[in-house]
Formats: structure tokens, C-alpha cells, sequence
């Protein structure tokens, strides 16, 4: 799922259009595809432009967007965790 996100992302990423700068999406689809956690007021921020069928509710009453996000964040708070050291903790 998360893939998924990461294709328009990484192109207006690598893409740097003045064009795609503008857009309201930018900043999120560039923390997506730097990796970095994103927060409510940012996902909220994002889903007041979709459109009402890209908001629907799956069967586990989640939409597409909040099971991205959520996989998102974790993938992305799993990476931060990965550069700390059991060392560090003792200090």
C-alpha cells in the first residue's frame, strides 16, 4: 500500500517543477517520500482534498488513506528507531 504513494511522490521529488512546489499536496507527498512521520493536522490537511469515494469506509471502518498513513508511520518510525543504540540508553 505504501508503494503506492510512493510513485507520485518520489516523482514530484525528483521532478523539481516549479509547478509541483505549488500544489497543495506538495508537502506531504515530499515527507512521504523522505520517510518522515506525518501528523493529524498534515493527514487531515490532505483528505479535505479528496474526493467523497477516496474517502470511503473498508469493511474494518478504516479508509485507503488511513491504512496508508498508519503503514506509513510505522515504516517511517521504524527506520528512526533503527539508528539508536542500546549504548545510548545507558548514558
Amino acid at each position: 500500500m505504501f508503494e503506492t504513494y510512493k510513485v507520485p511522490a518520489l516523482f514530484l521529488a525528483k521532478n523539481a517543477d516549479e509547478r509541483c512546489s505549488k500544489l497543495k499536496i506538495y508537502p506531504i507527498l515530499q515527507k512521504v517520500y523522505l520517510g518522515r512521520i506525518l501528523r493529524k493536522p498534515e493527514i487531515d490537511a490532505f483528505s479535505e482534498e479528496l474526493k467523497a469515494h477516496q474517502k470511503a469506509l473498508l469493511s474494518d471502518n478504516f479508509t485507503m488513506l488511513d491504512r496508508a498513513m498508519i503503514e506509513h508511520n510505522l515504516l517511517s518510525a521504524s527506520k528512526l528507531y533503527t539508528n539508536i543504540r542500546f549504548y545510548s540508553f545507558y548514558t
